[in-house]
Order: C-alpha cells, then structure tokens, then sequence
C-alpha cells in the first residue's frame, strides 16, 4: 500500500497532537478505550491501527525488555528504550506529538506480558539463551 493510503490525514501536514492527559490515559488502557476509539484518535484506519499494533507487539516480543516485571516497575528510561526501539523500526510513528502513539500501543501490549512472554518463548528456546 502506498504511503498515501497509510494514514487518514491528521491536519495539513499529517502531525497528529497528543490528547489531553486523561484521554491519554484511558487509550493506554483497553479496558477503558475499544480499539477502534484508539485508532480513530490515531487517525488511522482499522486495518493500518491492527497492522501497526502486531508490528509492536512483535518488536516487544523480540526484544529484551523484562517481560518479567510488572509494567509499573519499569523505569521510564526502560520505557523510552523500547519505545526508541520501536520509533527506529517504525518510522510512521515520528507524526505523533512526542511519539504518544507509540506509548499508548506498548503499554496496551505490556498489559498482556504474560502472554508476550509465552510468545518470547517459542521464539527464543530456552537452551537458545
């Protein structure tokens, strides 16, 4: 698909603002916000926000973030490491305001770190560490 299909546009130049504290908030939370809620707020279509989203967890999943701790025992230089990681393989997020697009989709995954790490270790063999 070409680069001018991949996102609806935001404003002119496709800069896309990041929501107000407890919008941001709520995104970070599946609980509180539907997916299709966090991709209309994105600006993305449904098929672009779930493309996106898988090519997150996967980076998570490959990398070597502790998916052992809970997320609130990160350090946020933890944090920004793996959002770093995934702004480096995912360039589209650079449109977002201090990248919030890409803390909001890791955060929504590292709920689920139970299962990442399952999904860790059919990657990663044990006896492969």
């Amino acid at each position: 698909m070409d680069a001018q299909h991949n996102f609806r546009a935001a404003d002119e130049d496709g800069f896309v603002k990041r929501p107000p504290g407890d919008l941001f908030h709520q995104l970070c939370d599946e609980r509180l916000t539907p997916v299709g809620r966090l991709y209309k707020t994105m600006k993305v279509h449904e098929v672009q926000g779930r493309e996106l989203s898988s090519r997150v967890r996967s980076i998570i999943i490959e990398s070597d973030f502790d998916l052992g701790k809970k997320l609130l025992d990160h350090t946020q230089r933890e944090m920004r490491r793996l959002e770093r990681q995934i702004l480096e393989k995912i360039p589209d997020f650079e449109r977002y305001e201090d990248y919030w697009a890409v803390e909001v989709l890791a955060r929504r995954h590292l709920r689920h770190r139970a299962l990442l790490k399952e999904y860790r270790n059919l990657l990663r063999p044990a006896n492969a560490l």
